[in-house]
């Protein structure tokens, strides 16, 4: 199949590698933010937790209150468990738009299982593109 049509071995290969790309894209983008932005306390007004169909909780979000700018402001975000309201939490906040917050998260163990799946599925790839290109090198 891949000699009659080569991109397909070309497409499949960067539909393996593009999950591992975004979630590079996105640890960067958080880490990023959590060396530029502003850091702060936000207090807990409500959490809202997401159960699937078996009926086991899979994540959290709060919506929280925080202080920037010399203004009271709110803000809403995914958190790691269930905060009661008035809890505190980290909060980093966009020193150039006091309005834009999130709540501040460390990498847990789902994300560095997630990006041990991703980081093989691009090694595959990878594989798989070489391949491909092997195979056009030595057809031409």
């Amino acid at each position: 199949m891949l000699d009659d049509h080569p991109w397909v071995g070309l497409l499949l290969g960067a539909l393996a590698m593009t999950p591992f790309v975004v979630q590079v894209a996105l640890v960067m983008r958080t880490q990023l933010r959590e060396r530029a932005w502003t850091r702060t306390t936000g207090v807990v007004l409500h959490t809202h937790a997401s159960t699937a169909s078996d009926g086991v909780t899979r994540s959290y979000r709060a919506s929280y209150s925080y202080t920037a700018g010399g203004r009271v402001r709110s803000g809403s975000g995914p958190i790691t468990f269930h905060a009661t309201n008035g809890t505190e939490i980290p909060v980093v906040v966009d020193p150039h738009d006091p309005a834009r917050s999130q709540p501040r998260r460390r990498l847990g163990v789902a994300h560095w299982l997630a990006g041990t799946v991703g980081l093989l599925a691009f090694t595959v790839g990878v594989a798989i593109v070489v391949l491909t290109v092997q195979t056009l090198a030595g057809t031409a």
